[in-house]
């Protein structure tokens, strides 16, 4: 067509077939990773397929090669539709393939560079430009452009063109048919487009609110089909009969993906998908065999919405274009076979189209107005049916009622409603900030950590964020603090008891003058008050000791979940905010549970100064006692809670490798951080001995931090399965060449090349010449390796992998450490998930196994179980800390070692003792800004309760010594004088 519409002589134009365009895309990184071969082959239109060793030939209209670029595909597919739209006829253009076989990248990429530019915008940019060089050449001329943009979720028609949150989730469009009008989809809105860019603005808004997740195959899938329709109104204000109206449906099917290689959890997704594909795939097979068949075949259109969609682009009136996108990768040669064959049914399908003449379609919706009111006269019309066709009725005669002003005017109220929504948003958007920041803001100032991780973890498990199990061991240890209070109140009943007798016991003695069997009573009561109490002292320390210790472990995990979010792709400002401030009261939670702490042992005191006094009275063994007391009198008092340490961030990774070395593998330093699984998931030492030393560089950390309190240990597990991992670990092994192309996440899912050619370099490594393939020329023939080789290959690996042989002893290990049953978990794989890419963090534990064999590094769990400490304080000499500490008891359990003093240092040094199958380790240190001293409340009441106990006894023990020696001196006295009156008696008689 030259520049405007024309009438031909005939109205209906009938196409032999639905035309068919082929397009390859190049191989990506991954299949040129794994050395996939290209298997289809362009010639001219035709294109060879081999599959399963044999050769398949196909013929299309168009076949499109990996050099074709996007101008191309326009110029021999879109503009021809274009032209047909201006000439007054329905056309459909879709795109149907594999995921991740560019579908939507040769539809509607509406991103990236100019030249990378979709179909659907080039067509709207040409439709202008046509309509403008039109208007110019005929000023009769006059356009009217209208569009809308739907998609089919799950079986759900959702309007593109309305924001999401004014379209119910669920509640979708229908589908309507009716004659003289066909099927369209009722309430879908229709906007008057100006231009180019307007209509290109509504694109991006559309393609926004599109559904698309990551699958196996593509990390960006479209989940949905749409259609972006473009609706053109022409008229000829000098001759109406030349009005037309057109359609031009342009389709972006979602795409199809064998089950085997799908990973993804949204079932009810992937059958929706299928359910429709195979519905148009059945609705192909129909109209492809219609041809043939005697008589007219069924059509299931009703199948699914987008056959009943698309029903008009198959079977009625419209020209209809079919895109197969294919890759021309081995790996892909089965999807790549059904889509071919799907294209070349879809080519035998016979299409017919009929030029839109506006005054036709008026006099076939005032015809179909007149049938529907004969029926309404009808006598045996129920009054349903009458509703009904009146309804119908009124829709009929709006729609032919309905100007070109109506449609502008409408379109204008359409666009006021999205700017008003788009306002809304916003509004909604700053509502929400503020509302985050005066929700933030509450939370800082009520200062409860108890309502501030409720509302992180309510805020984590609603986005899905919240996948550590660090905040409901938190909210577990918040609970501490009152157990703790309720065991200070029995360790109170315990003092105010025997403190009570004390002074039963004063009162007495001063009332009587002395001291009898009722102050021994006392005394003893006393002391086994104060006995109970010594008891409960030393448990109320431990607990407190352990409950600073969780709480130092979790900080380590805060402070690793800080680092992720800050790091992540898209960082939730209100998470990250929550989680700052939940660290930031969690330093001041303890902080005030600490002086709490000591202002209850501060209350357990006990006024000794009256047994003081009563005590220097006495004799010297007592005085002794009473200046026993007074010394633990006039000792210093704890007048303050402590701070809790702060991580170094050895865990979060913010303490840099520099500041970590080694006695040996120094390579390996850098990985002994708690919690993560780099290089060789923890630090080991080249030989097992107590020489060895793992080595912390203060003077690296941020701020002044060299007051060390604590640490936290981890043991090594040398394959973690985690593929951030692998190639560190492999590195170590294997020349840089031999991992080329391979970056850290291309072992998120493995290529089978890359796990092949790494597995063969493998074991050469560790001497397992008898697994090497069966290829004449090793690594080089991977790509003429048959299946069977590959799967043969990778069995054996994997056999003899899970097979590794016990861990035997090692020299200076200690014999108590050892586990006679120390063996390998065996892997669960098979050789055939590697090739479909199933199992990934087995395949990736494979690998690492195998890199652990090859370092002589052990595959079996390893830890410490007791260690020592050194230190070096401003380059002086080093020096051990005084004893040694417990270590771990399993490799993954984290275990809190708090020094009895804060340590000074500048450089540390941890020495293994003991371990389990050989030393190794993952740790974090942990560190106050300014030294101070720990406070020794605990040890203090428990040397008062010690003391006192002791003075009660012995002055138990000498209360009863001297009645004891009463008692005799009486019992002497009452003797001498019985025998002074026997005396006395007998001299009396023998006077007589």
């Amino acid at each position: 067509m030259a520049g405007q519409p024309a009438l031909a002589a005939e109205d209906v134009t009938e196409s032999p077939h639905v035309v068919v365009a082929v397009r390859l895309r190049p191989l990506n990184d991954a299949e040129l990773s794994e050395g996939n071969k290209k298997v289809v082959t362009p010639d001219g239109k035709k294109l060879v397929f081999s599959y399963k060793g044999q050769e398949h030939g196909f013929k299309f209209d168009h076949v499109l090669g990996d050099a074709a670029n996007q101008l191309v595909v326009f110029e021999q597919l879109g503009k021809p539709q274009v032209e047909k739209a201006f000439d007054g006829y329905n056309s459909t253009i879709f795109a149907y393939g594999q995921t991740g076989s560019g579908k939507t990248f040769t539809m509607l990429n509406v991103r990236g560079l100019p030249q990378d530019i979709g179909l659907i915008p080039r067509i709207s940019e040409a439709l202008f430009k046509q309509l403008a060089e039109t208007s110019r050449s005929k000023t009769t001329s006059r356009f009217l452009v209208q569009c809308s943009f739907l998609e089919i979720y799950n079986e759900v028609i959702y309007d593109l063109l309305v924001p999401r949150g004014r379209d119910s989730k669920g509640k979708g469009l229908e589908i309507r048919e009716q004659k003289g009008l066909g099927v369209y989809v009722k309430d879908l809105t229709e906007e008057v487009v100006a231009d180019a860019g307007q209509l290109n603005r509504l694109i991006h808004e559309g393609f926004a609110q599109r559904t698309t997740s990551a699958t196996a195959m593509n990390d960006a899938s479209s989940r949905s089909h749409c259609v972006f329709t473009i609706c053109l109104h022409y008229q000829d204000t000098a001759d109406s009969s030349r009005n037309t109206i057109s359609k031009l449906h342009l389709v972006d099917l979602a795409g199809s993906e064998k089950s085997g290689s799908d990973e993804r959890k949204q079932a009810k997704e992937n059958a929706n998908i299928n359910k429709s594909l195979s519905a148009l795939g059945n609705v192909i097979n129909a109209l492809s065999s219609a041809g043939t068949a005697r008589r007219k075949a069924f059509v299931p259109y009703r199948d699914s919405k987008l056959t009943r969609v698309l029903q008009e682009s198959f079977s009625g009136n419209a020209f209809c274009t079919m895109i197969a996108t294919v890759s021309p990768a081995e790996v892909n040669s089965e999807e790549t076979f059904s889509t071919l064959q799907y294209a070349k049914r879809a080519k035998t399908i016979r299409v017919a189209a009929t030029r839109n003449q506006e005054s036709k379609q008026r006099e076939e919706l005032q015809k179909e107005v007149e049938e529907l009111r004969k029926l309404v006269l009808e006598a045996s019309s129920t009054e349903e049916l009458e509703a009904r066709h009146k309804a119908e009725i009124e829709a009929l005669e709006a729609f032919m009622k309905d100007t070109w002003e109506d449609k502008q005017r409408l379109s204008k109220e359409h666009e006021e409603q999205r700017e008003t929504a788009r306002k809304e948003v916003e509004r909604a958007n700053e509502q929400r900030l503020t509302e985050q920041q005066r929700r933030l803001d509450a939370l800082r100032k009520l200062g409860d950590l108890g309502v501030t991780l409720q509302s992180f973890v309510a805020l984590g498990t609603s986005r899905g964020e919240c996948c550590r199990t660090w905040p409901e061991r938190l909210a577990s240890l918040l609970r501490i603090p009152q157990q703790l209070l309720s065991r200070h109140h029995g360790v109170r009943l315990y003092r105010d008891g025997a403190m009570a007798d004390i002074r039963e016991l004063l009162k007495q003695a001063a009332i009587q003058g002395s001291e009898g069997a009722t102050s021994s009573l006392l005394l003893s009561q006393a002391a086994e008050k104060l006995k109970l109490m010594a008891t409960e002292v030393p448990v109320l320390q431990e607990t407190e000791k352990s409950y600073k210790g969780q709480l130092c472990a979790v900080r380590a995990e805060i402070g690793i979940t800080l680092k992720e979010a800050q790091e992540a792709e898209q960082v939730d400002v209100e998470a990250l905010a929550l989680l700052q401030l939940v660290d930031t009261q969690l330093g001041h939670h303890y902080a005030t549970t600490s002086e709490q702490f000591v202002n209850e042992v501060a209350s357990l005191e006990m006024d000794l100064s009256q047994v003081v006094l009563r005590l220097e009275s006495a004799d010297d063994q007592l005085r002794g006692l009473a200046t026993e007391l007074r010394a633990l009198e006039a000792l210093p008092k704890v007048t303050s809670g402590e701070l809790l340490p702060r991580p170094l961030g050895l865990a979060s990774c913010d303490f840099p490798d520099e500041g970590l070395s080694a006695s040996s593998n120094q390579q390996l330093a850098a990985a002994a951080r708690l919690h993560q699984s780099l290089l060789t998931a923890g630090w080991c030492p080249a030989t097992s001995s107590r020489e060895e030393f793992l080595e912390v560089d203060l003077g690296h950390a941020r701020g002044d931090a060299k007051v060390v309190t604590a640490f936290a240990l981890q043991g090594r597990l040398p394959a973690t399965g985690n593929w951030q991992q692998t190639r560190s670990l492999l590195q170590l092994v294997l020349a840089d060449e031999a991992l080329t192309g391979a970056d850290a996440r291309t072992f998120l899912r493995p290529p089978v090349r890359c796990v092949y050619e790494v597995a063969v370099a493998l074991c050469k490594k560790v001497g397992w010449h008898h697994l090497q393939p069966a290829a004449t020329d090793g690594v080089k023939d991977y790509s003429n390796l048959t299946k069977e080789q590959k799967l043969d290959f990778l069995s054996r690996l994997i056999s003899e992998t899970s097979a590794l042989p016990k861990m035997g002893t090692v020299p200076g290990a200690v014999a108590g450490l050892e586990s006679d049953d120390e063996v390998v978990q065996p892997l669960q794989l098979t050789a055939q998930d590697i090739l479909a890419g199933r199992n990934c963090a087995e395949t990736n534990r494979l690998l690492q196994l195998l890199a652990c064999r090859a370092l002589g590094l052990g595959e079996a769990a390893q830890w410490i179980g007791r260690w020592r400490l050194q230190y070096q304080v401003s380059g002086g000499d080093w020096q051990f800390y005084d004893g040694d500490f417990e270590g771990n008891s399993f490799e993954d359990k984290v275990h809190i070692i708090q020094l009895p003093k804060p340590l000074r240092a500048d450089k540390l040094r941890i020495y293994p003792e003991e371990w389990h199958t050989r030393p190794a380790l993952r740790l974090e240190v942990f560190v106050l800004e300014d030294e101070l001293a720990p406070p020794e409340m605990c040890q203090l009441l428990e040397a008062h309760v010690s003391v006192l106990q002791r003075t009660l006894n012995e002055w138990k023990a000498h209360l009863e010594a001297g009645m004891r020696q009463h008692e005799l001196a009486e019992r002497k006295e009452l003797a001498e004088l019985g025998q002074l009156q026997r005396q006395l008696q007998e001299a009396g008689q023998s006077g007589i």
